[in-house]
């Protein structure tokens, strides 16, 4: 089992392709640990002891579809993919200066309004 512990900071681009479909681009920086648990088949777990933080380049590119529901409002649907640029990693390393490297897939609803 893992356990990550931490922040990202991102600066976010989005290009609209027309009304409703856009694409983004997100550049930044994730500050995060990672811990594990190894099991060996029975009761006994033992957890890694890494607790040191690292600072890591992260890029995400995603797209995205808005339902303008009237009146400066939409609702917007959209799928991300994220990569963490880091270190190779194995399971027992005993390293506590890495962060292995991670790629996630985020799907995410958003609620847009504008005053006026």
């Amino acid at each position: 089992k893992t356990y990550e512990d931490g922040f990202n900071l991102m600066g976010v681009a989005r290009y609209h392709l027309n009304k409703n479909w856009y694409l983004l681009g997100k550049l930044g920086m994730v500050r995060a640990k990672f811990d594990y648990k190894i099991t060996d088949g029975h009761d006994s777990d033992s957890l890694s002891d890494h607790n040191k933080y690292n600072i890591k380049p992260e890029l995400a590119i995603g797209g995205g579809y808005l339902l303008n529901l009237g009146q400066n409002t939409d609702l917007g649907l959209g799928l991300t993919v994220n990569h963490v640029f880091a270190d190779s990693f194995k399971f027992g390393d005993d390293s506590d200066d890495k962060l292995p490297s991670m790629t996630n897939v985020l799907f995410n609803a958003t609620f847009n309004f504008g005053l006026g």
